[in-house]
C-alpha cells in the first residue's frame, strides 16, 4: 500500500505499508516508510500521511534510536489496530451494497 502527498501538484512525500517480520507471530504487523521532500519537512506532511491518511495514532517516541548525518535521531511510534474480521465483513457488506444499490 502507498499513500503519497501532493502540495501544489508536485509530489511532497509518500508512506508504503510492508510486513513487519516474516514469523508467524508478526502475521499483523506492518512496518511503514515514508519519505518527505526536503522542500516539505518540518510541515505537517509526515504527520498528515500517518494519521489522516492511514489511518494510525502516535503512541509514543524511542529517543536517540538512530543517527544519520551525525545527528542523534529519535524514532516515533504509531499504530493502528482493527478487527481483521469487522473488517473482512465490512468490506463484504459495501461490496454487497455498491454492487446491488440502485
Amino acid at each position: 500500500m502507498i499513500q503519497k502527498a501532493e502540495f501544489k501538484d508536485v509530489l511532497a512525500g509518500y508512506a508504503s505499508l510492508s510486513r513487519y517480520r516474516d514469523r508467524k507471530a508478526f502475521h499483523s504487523a506492518v512496518e511503514i516508510s515514508i519519505y518527505i521532500h526536503g522542500k516539505h519537512r518540518g510541515r505537517g506532511v509526515g504527520r498528515k500521511l500517518m494519521e489522516e491518511t492511514i489511518g494510525f495514532s502516535y503512541c509514543g517516541q524511542l529517543w536517540n534510536a538512530g543517527v544519520k548525518f551525525g545527528k542523534q535521531l529519535n524514532l516515533n511510534a504509531y499504530q493502528i489496530i482493527y478487527d481483521r474480521e469487522k473488517r473482512k465483513e465490512s468490506r463484504e457488506l459495501q461490496c454487497r451494497d455498491t454492487m446491488y444499490s440502485p
